[in-house]
């Protein structure tokens, strides 16, 4: 303990035997309140040196102080604690300490101001109580659709303040309970909110920012609300009108969020963690992997009519699915091998029979991190050290297509399943044609920052692929010639992508999801630059006869770069510029 002025040291625990298993509880003037293991609460006076007062809390094992959590009411001279037991104790200088029973496990604890009313947040539920001389009246309980990690109320305890694990903060009223508002904007758990007049500063110890909120703005510049950033696992639904998401890596709860009014619509219980998550998007079918190797399937119509396929018998961890084009199929990879499944309806109920056929893995083989199932019942895959493979499940035959440089991070195959664009952390794409199976184009991007690509869509017509990456902008590529035709900034790089009429709708990894369409103008010209306000290059290798290879000048440097320099006959006809129509809605 410290003096503020002069900053002289006035007290110091060092372990000692008087001092063993203490715990400071609160500071009430310049009295210290602490507690001991055995339950024997120490008031010492450091300053003026008066001698330290010890009280034993009654010893009977049903009221015994184990401290959760502790706050300090400097006016009333006491300091209010909760413990693992059940009890809120009142603990004073001057009065007898008492104790009465309280209703939960606190997470967050504090008080009002004028010390009128208790605030307890448990799990998703902010409680506030009435205080009273001995004891606590609850009055209101607000729920939240996520933990609780920090609250406060207004000087005229009208409003109060929350900020929760989903980083969202929320206004809600203290006299009537109503959610007047919610804040969104924070990519990180909200640990600390303070309510200054008609402003909120929030601050989160998972984040470096400051965020101050102006509670008088004008409704129509609000933000949409979205999912919480840096979600474990999401999928997104093609009319963009769900999204459901994993929040945590050990979180077994998939929640459903409606992108429409911006809220929880839904939460599905499961059994054990969650490795992996996709969408039938006709049928309407969630799937959703499990460690313990059990896959769960979720109707969207009837969500609680769960379906499930059991575990393997070596108990493998689900570590990737696959839907066919046509919805037929599913492909479950497991760490030691790969099964196909037959989505089928009976009694018009989906169900899913099989396994039709597998696929058995080596020890050696490294686990798969994205994968593609064609209609025909041919597979294309790709692991975690950049191998790629192609198997087809009807003959049983594989094939080895060239390697990545680092994991394979995207497996995406055209709409009507003649070619497969490949994506990996090293910023290559490779275009494959499927019949025959052979190499069409490789795609490198080389920015400043961060270029793997994480997800990809190919058009409803497959005329363009668009690729989203981690420098925060989705790309438009021409499938037939490989040509990069358009680079735009997102500003978060987009994790899940779908495709839809004349564009795709996508997911970000802050959360929000993206409709954006693209059109492409007839008329061209050989001096369209599509890096024209980016500060990068690439290079285009295509199936030629000539195998010529297009690239950069290697004596020119990024600032400078000219498209021009790039052999046009090869790279094929650029379009003269973007789309007008080429924005996010």
């Amino acid at each position: 303990m410290w003096n503020l002025a002069g900053a002289e040291l006035l007290l110091l625990s060092s372990g000692d035997e008087d001092d063993d298993g203490s715990m400071v509880l609160g500071v009430l003037g310049a009295a210290v309140v602490r507690v001991c293991d055995a339950g024997l609460v120490r008031i010492s006076h450091p300053v003026n040196e008066r001698q330290t007062v010890e009280t034993l809390v009654d010893s009977s094992p049903q009221r015994r102080l184990t401290p959760v959590k502790s706050v300090t009411l400097p006016k009333r001279g006491k300091v209010f604690v909760v413990s693992k037991e059940g009890f809120l104790h009142q603990i004073s200088t001057t009065e007898k300490q008492t104790a009465v029973p309280f209703p939960l496990v606190p997470s967050l604890l504090s008080v009002t101001e004028d010390e009128k009313i208790l605030i307890a947040g448990s799990e998703r539920t902010l409680s506030l109580f009435n205080i009273n001389r001995d004891s606590v009246d609850r009055f209101l309980d607000l729920q939240h659709d996520d933990n609780v990690l920090s609250s406060c109320v207004s000087s005229d305890c009208r409003l109060l303040v929350s900020g929760a694990a989903d980083q969202l903060i929320r206004i809600w009223s203290v006299t009537t309970g109503a959610l007047l508002d919610t804040l969104c904007g924070s990519d990180s758990p909200v640990t600390s909110v303070v309510l200054y007049y008609g402003f909120v500063v929030s601050a989160s110890t998972a984040a470096a920012d400051v965020h101050l909120w102006n509670l008088k703005y004008d409704t129509d510049h609000k933000p949409i609300g979205h999912i919480p950033a840096g979600c474990a696992h999401a999928a997104v639904a093609k009319d963009a009108d769900r999204v459901f998401y994993v929040r945590q890596q050990n979180q077994t709860e998939v929640i459903s969020w409606n992108n429409n009014t911006g809220c929880v619509s839904e939460r599905l219980a499961v059994s054990a963690e969650v490795c992996c998550l996709e969408l039938a998007q006709n049928k309407r079918l969630l799937f959703c992997g499990l460690t313990t190797g059990t896959v769960l399937i979720y109707p969207l119509a009837l969500p609680q009519e769960t379906l499930c396929i059991p575990p393997p018998e070596s108990l493998s961890r689900v570590l990737c699915l696959a839907v066919s084009s046509q919805e037929k199929h599913m492909a479950v990879a497991y760490e030691d091998s790969i099964s196909l499944f037959e989505i089928t309806t009976r009694d018009s109920f989906p169900t899913l029979e099989g396994p039709l056929q597998g696929l058995p893995l080596s020890l050696l083989h490294a686990p798969l991190s994205s994968m593609a199932l064609l209609s025909d019942r041919k597979l294309l895959y790709g692991t975690s050290c950049g191998e790629v493979r192609f198997h087809d499940f009807c003959n049983g035959r594989s094939s080895d297509l060239e390697a990545h440089r680092g994991r394979v991070t995207c497996v995406t195959v055209s709409n009507w399943g003649t070619r497969a664009l490949v994506g990996s952390e090293d910023a290559v794409l490779r275009l494959w044609s499927l019949s025959p199976l052979v190499l069409d184009h490789t795609m490198e991007y080389k920015g400043f920052f961060f270029e793997g690509v994480l997800s990809a869509a190919f058009s409803e017509s497959d005329q363009f692929v668009f690729t989203g990456s981690l420098d925060r902008t989705v790309k438009v590529w021409d499938v037939a010639t490989g040509d990069l035709l358009y680079v735009q900034y997102v500003y978060s790089p987009v994790v899940r992508m779908v495709t839809v009429r004349n564009g795709f709708v996508a997911l970000s990894q802050q959360g929000s999801v993206i409709r954006e369409v693209f059109r492409c103008p007839e008329v061209v010209s050989p001096d369209y630059n599509p890096l024209r306000n980016v500060k990068a290059r690439y290079r285009i290798t295509s199936r030629e006869k000539t195998s010529q290879v297009v690239q950069q000048s290697p004596g020119s440097d990024l600032e400078h770069y000219n498209p021009a320099l790039f052999n046009l006959n090869l790279v094929g006809k650029l379009r003269e510029k973007p789309s007008s129509a080429c924005l996010i809605l």
